[in-house]
């Protein structure tokens, strides 16, 4: 079976010096495609059109451990020293130094055997990340200028190594897969299509509709429903904090409150069977839609159903979208 070392590098002898050059060259990490969160992707989709789309995401295959070192080294090389012959006092010699001992002597032991990564990087390492970015931003740069304009997709966007990408047809999607999986024999992407006009992106479940997109929580069909259990020796705080995050990332992501009101009563489901009181449930769940929908005294009048139209109730509790 392949490896995929993940270690923890805290207190080795190069970890110091990775985590340095990290921070220094992490401005190489930006790229218009990257998205930083969940947040920062609805941002972009919300005011998308989904008209005449077709919808997929991209995955690489094992990315950080088929990130060519020699390769992406140079890459930063390049970009760094593009305009000047010094970085922080380092010449090129002297940086290419620091990246190769602290990305080709990263070592591990494995059933009383020790081990050297000879290829790619270590998840764990502070300088893996800054590697995947820069080879990653540089397979998309060039899968775009390879690719005819017309078959170029709408709103890329990319965490990590997933893609979410739209595209005017087929025949435009599979050249621009053809194109990228075209760039570095390592970098190997897997594509999935939309089905029955959904795809999922990180934790969202999108959703195609004639007029835009319909978003709401997404969770993996591996998905168990086990959270920390309430009899469990756990700070109440911290179980308390564990529902209001739940809560918080469904509001983040759906779309509409009708979507809201659905997945909170799956997040009530799924803590009552962990074991959790329906009235520290519904406790949660009212304080966390009263720092939502705050309705002073000044807008007493809303109260009337008749005269607005987004009013809803929970628990007896009349709340108003304003």
């Amino acid at each position: 079976m392949p490896l995929r070392p993940i270690l923890s590098s805290i207190g080795s002898y190069s970890y110091d010096c990775a985590r340095w050059l990290s921070d220094s060259l992490s401005e190489l990490r930006h790229h218009e495609t990257c998205v930083k969160d969940t947040l920062t992707f609805l941002s972009l989709l919300q005011d998308r059109s989904s008209s005449g789309k077709i919808m997929t995401s991209f995955d690489v295959t094992s990315l950080f451990t088929n990130v060519p070192v020699e390769f992406t080294i140079n890459l930063i090389l390049d970009s760094v020293f593009r305009r000047s012959d010094e970085f922080n006092g380092l010449k090129r010699r002297d940086m290419k130094k620091l990246l190769e001992w602290v990305v080709k002597t990263a070592k591990f032991q494995f059933n009383g055997r020790f081990y050297r990564q000879v290829d790619g990087v270590a998840m764990g390492s502070p300088i893996a990340p800054l590697m995947a970015d820069v080879c990653m931003n540089y397979v998309i740069d060039q899968a775009l200028v390879v690719t005819p304009p017309e078959c170029r997709p709408d709103l890329p966007c990319r965490y990590v190594d997933d893609l979410f990408l739209l595209f005017p047809n087929e025949d435009s999607l599979n050249r621009f897969f053809t194109n990228i999986n075209s760039i570095h024999r390592n970098i190997v992407f897997t594509k999935v299509l939309e089905t029955n006009n959904c795809l999922h992106f990180l934790d969202v479940l999108i959703e195609k509709t004639s007029t835009g997109f319909i978003t709401s929580t997404y969770r993996k069909p591996t998905h168990t429903g086990l959270y920390s259990k309430w009899s469990s020796f756990v700070p109440l705080h911290r179980k308390r904090n564990l529902v209001n995050s739940l809560l918080r990332r469904t509001y983040d992501i759906a779309s509409s409150y009708q979507l809201v009101h659905t997945e909170f009563m799956n997040i009530k489901r799924m803590l009552s069977r962990n074991g959790y009181p329906n009235n520290f449930l519904d406790r949660c769940i009212q304080q966390f839609l009263n720092s939502k929908y705050c309705v002073t005294q000044q807008r007493d009048a809303w109260l009337n159903p008749l005269l607005h139209p987004n009013i809803f109730h929970y628990n007896y509790h009349i709340w108003v979208l304003i």
